[in-house]
Order: structure tokens, then sequence, then C-alpha cells
């Protein structure tokens, strides 16, 4: 990126970014989702023990939660987790799938953790096989800012950073300090990794917001989600989602909207008549992907149709993982541990001392070799 582009967005983000029309932080204030409780003092012993090891106070602590494992967030221990968990045996190739890494959109440092897990997991496919491909979905983005994302890791020298903000007008369909996705950004620039935007329009959303999903004769029928939108919540959705808020039926039938929306965009990166392979890695908040019953869910259904086709008939379809970030107080001391149904991997990490949990908080100001670091 160059230098001139890096002083300006720091120049322009140093402000306060004005709040999104969907006061998507608001909604973030409002509190994360529940986790599903499994009652298992040797396994919060375990996580215990591994977050009071060195390497835990810098990294973290990876928890398997269907094997009840708990061990420093080491790169080999991440490395071992994608290959045993979610690759498959060594001898597997031509292998794809779809990770879902969430985020709390203002913490940095969960941002960091999708980053590494991108890399991680393109140099463990590379190392079984050299053409495979990672490309990373975003619900930072909306599937319209597609022709924008393209550009961007094209590597136009005459389109940044700052031009890609511009152009699918940040502050207004996000609205989050954009330095805490520039690291993956670059990163996709650099490797030309395929960027995916996964959001519905702003236009779309605020017709599904007052007026509910349109009906199969509206003008907008179209635009929906391919099939439609599934609103059979599963047992304890809209409570664990909005509890008792008195809209907590309607705030759920947008969430369920924009769930089957991006895992539309998910199964279209693949059956979009593109041969695309390989892997892809969504970049979502934790409504989104916590409990499975928000995108893995959908994705997987939706994904059952791609994996048929012609296309990928020599590709073997790993599924829908997940990986939770969530910032705590180490040594961690959990009252009540995350089950599978809750995710696949819990990535639990320490709370930066720049990170107030209470407010929406801006990206640190970073030095390449502070970032290096942090990383």
């Amino acid at each position: 990126m160059r230098r001139e582009s890096i002083v300006a967005l720091l120049l322009h983000a140093a402000a306060a970014l004005a709040p999104s029309k969907f006061s998507r932080r608001k909604t973030l204030l409002g509190g994360a989702a529940a986790c599903a409780v499994a009652t298992v003092p040797s396994r919060a012993d375990a996580i215990e023990a591994a977050s009071k090891l060195p390497a835990a106070k810098l990294s973290g602590v990876l928890y398997d939660c269907r094997r009840g494992l708990a061990s420093p967030a080491s790169p080999e221990a991440l490395a071992s987790m994608l290959n045993k968990n979610i690759l498959g045996a060594a001898t597997a190739l031509n292998t794809r799938g779809v990770l879902c890494v969430s985020e709390r959109h203002d913490c940095f440092d969960h941002h960091l953790a999708q980053l590494y897990t991108i890399k991680q997991l393109r140099k463990a496919l590379r190392q079984r096989e050299d053409r495979a491909q990672v490309a990373v979905g975003l619900e930072a983005f909306q599937r319209i800012h597609q022709t924008y994302l393209d550009r961007y890791v094209s590597a136009d020298p005459n389109y940044g950073l700052n031009e890609l903000f511009r152009d699918v007008n940040w502050q207004q369909t996000w609205g989050y300090d954009p330095l805490h996705y520039a690291p993956i950004l670059e990163d996709a620039r650099r490797t030309g990794m395929r960027l995916v935007g996964l959001s519905p329009p702003d236009e779309l959303l605020d017709a599904v917001s007052g007026a509910g999903i349109p009906h199969s004769t509206s003008p907008l029928w179209p635009f929906l989600p391919e099939g439609g939108v599934c609103n059979n919540n599963a047992p304890g959705r809209v409570e664990r989602l909005y509890g008792s808020n008195a809209d907590a039926e309607r705030l759920t039938e947008i969430q369920n909207f924009r769930d089957e929306y991006m895992a539309d965009a998910a199964a279209r990166h693949y059956d979009s008549g593109h041969k695309r392979d390989g892997w892809l890695v969504i970049l979502a908040g934790q409504r989104h992907v916590a409990n499975r019953d928000g995108l893995p869910d959908r994705i997987t259904r939706r994904m059952a149709r791609a994996t048929s086709t012609p296309a990928h008939s020599a590709s073997v379809f790993r599924g829908v993982h997940t990986i939770l970030p969530e910032t705590t107080t180490f040594p961690v001391k959990l009252a009540c541990l995350p089950s599978a149904s809750y995710g696949d991997v819990v990535w639990l990490q320490p709370k930066a001392a720049d990170f107030d949990p209470s407010k929406v908080n801006r990206a640190p100001r970073l030095s390449p070799k502070e970032l290096a670091r942090r990383a």
C-alpha cells in the first residue's frame, strides 16, 4: 500500500466515524450471544491451566468444543487444529469447504485472529496442493460492492484502500473504524486472494426492516436470496438473540434475512458459472456464527446444491466449520463451557489494555513492528 494512502487513511480514521444507518454498533453493545452450556469441571480446569502458560498470555487459548481439549493458540496448535478437524487426513487433496470466523466488529484482536487463521489455512492447503485456493467473504461489504473489491485485489496502482472505502461509502454502509479491517484487506491484495461481499444493500434491508420480507408478488422478490428466507427458528433462537425485547420476533426476522442473504452470497461464490473451488473463509459478527443456526446451517443447506454440480464433482466438500474468538480476562475461569452446539472452536483471547468492551472501539494505531508483534 502506498505511504501516502496510509497517511491519508490514518488522518481520516482519527475522527470518530458516523454511526451506520442500521445502528449496527448499538446492536453490538446490546450484548453477545449466550453460550450453550456443558458442565464439565475437568475441561474448565484444562482451560484455566492452558491460560496460565506463558504462550497463552500473548496469543490466547484454543478450546476444541467437540473434543474438550485446550491449548495455547500457538502456530503449531492452530495448524494442527486446522489439519485434523477441518481439512481432514493429509492424503485428502482437492478439498473445499467453508470456515466461519466470527468477530466483535470493533475488536482489533478478533480481526488479527481472523487474519492469522486465513494465513494458516492457506499455508496448510498449499502444503497439500500448490494450486489450492482460499477466498474471504466479509459481512462488512455488500454484494453490490463486488466490482470495487475485485478492482482492489487486482492491485491496480491507482486504486488502494482509500479509493475502496470511498466507493463503497464505508462510513454509511458499515461505520466501524476501517483500520480494523485494513490488515486483512492488504493481505488479500498482496496475495491476490478473492474478497467476496456478503451483505444485502441498504435499500433492500430498509424494505425488510420496515415492512417485513417481501412476498412473491413484490417487485423486490427477484432481489431476495434464491429460494427465499427460512424463518423456522431453532428453539431458543429468538430469546438468545434479543432477549425480552418487545420487537424480538421482528428483529429476528431481519436477522434471518441477513443470514440467508449472506449464505446465498457464499453459495454463489461456488455456484456462479466460474467453476471456483477451494475454501471460503467467512468473516461475520458473532450472532451470525454462534450456535450454527445463523450462517453455518444456512450455508450448509445451500452448499448441498452447489456440491452436486458437475463443476465440483472431483472435489470433496468438508462441510461448514466455525471458530469464535472471544475476549476475556486471563487466567480464564469459566462458569460454563461452550458446547459443540455453540461452535467447533472457541479462541479465548486476553483483553488488550486499549480495548473497552463497554464502548465502540477504534483500532489501535500501530507501527508495522508493533502490528507484527501483536499478530
